[in-house]
């Protein structure tokens, strides 16, 4: 099944994947064994992103204007919260933790979004100019997004400030490191672009942008770098991950965990699986008894929105059209 997004470690030493169909699934050596089936309820066509951190997996996905939030954490009651978007989302991307996001919307407007708040912020400047992909390097940016024009722009969405720079027409899919200073821009036939921004890379006059190409020579449906800017995670149609190195050597693929994966019936989505719903009569804590979600501790925790450590962007500056908080729903 192909993968429809994918997130990768710093030191490339895990991966976690959505398929087309909507399973969650981990990947490499450094993550315990995973496969979520039917997490999301997806069709492969809707924009969404994945993010892992300790032992959160959040999934972020948009049916036209209408964005979700599944999330899963062990220990405590799964959710699945949702807000509006300004317009139809053409494209979402997530910080590495989850917290920060950036949707950009049809009618040509680009924000970011507190994930575990729902806030979004100001908008940042498109010259109303549609985004085709996005990327978060941390949960306080930079923003990066591509143009149908082949412009790649990097935002600093605390100052709104961006500059901007060209790689080239027909650009479908971009990853940036977390540091905001490396840009993976890549078509979906297998074209790789490696854009270093950090200002310290080699001139190099015989192409029109700074940094390497990679011609993969087979089509690709999502990717992910890693901290260092050098490897870059494509996924395959056949839905397999393949990892490569923008400075040359074969490409190596990377694999599940070996171990056998937990026991999630293929039938029963995250919010169903056995041991992640309380046992029936358990009382469950409201939010004011709640401890953030990465210090729960047995299945009757609740989820209160964690802040991040540095001044959020997004907190506390609601866009046009006021600050927008995520909606419980109630699983039937």
């Amino acid at each position: 099944m192909a993968i429809a997004a994918v997130a990768m470690a710093p030191d490339a030493s895990w991966a976690i994947t959505v398929s087309a169909e909507g399973t969650v699934q981990t990947w490499g050596t450094g993550v315990p064994s995973r496969v979520i089936h039917w997490a999301v309820p997806i069709d492969g066509s809707q924009p969404v992103a994945v993010a892992r951190a300790g032992d959160r997996i959040r999934v972020l996905r948009a049916d036209r204007a209408a964005i979700r939030l599944p999330e899963n954490v062990r220990g405590a009651r799964p959710r699945d919260a949702e807000c509006g978007a300004p317009a139809p989302v053409q494209a979402l991307a997530m910080s590495p933790s989850g917290v920060l996001a950036a949707v950009a919307c049809a009618d040509g407007t680009l924000r970011t979004l507190n994930a575990g708040t729902g806030e979004f912020g100001p908008e940042l400047a498109t010259s109303g100019r549609t985004a085709q992909a996005v990327a978060v390097a941390s949960d306080i940016g930079p923003v990066v997004a591509v143009f149908g024009d082949g412009s790649v722009r990097r935002y600093d969405p605390a100052s709104g400030t961006s500059d901007m720079m060209d790689a080239g027409p027909g650009i479908d899919l971009v990853a940036v490191t977390q540091d905001g200073e490396t840009v993976i821009a890549a078509k979906t036939d297998g074209v790789l672009s490696r854009l270093d921004l950090s200002g310290t890379g080699a001139p190099d006059d015989s192409r029109p942008v700074t940094g390497r190409f990679r011609l993969l020579g087979t089509a690709i449906t999502a990717i992910a770098v890693d901290g260092t800017g050098r490897r870059v995670l494509a996924s395959r149609p056949d839905g397999t991950l393949w990892l490569h190195d923008m400075t040359g050597g074969p490409a190596t693929e990377l694999r599940a965990p070996e171990a056998s994966p937990e026991p999630d019936p293929p039938d029963q989505r995250w919010w169903e699986s056995a041991g992640m719903m309380p046992a029936p009569g358990t009382r469950i804590p409201g939010p004011a008894e709640a401890g953030p979600a990465e210090e729960s501790a047995g299945p009757t925790a609740t989820y209160r929105a964690e802040a991040p450590s540095a001044p959020h962007p997004a907190a506390g500056a609601a866009g046009r059209r006021g600050p927008l908080r995520w909606l419980r729903r109630r699983r039937p």
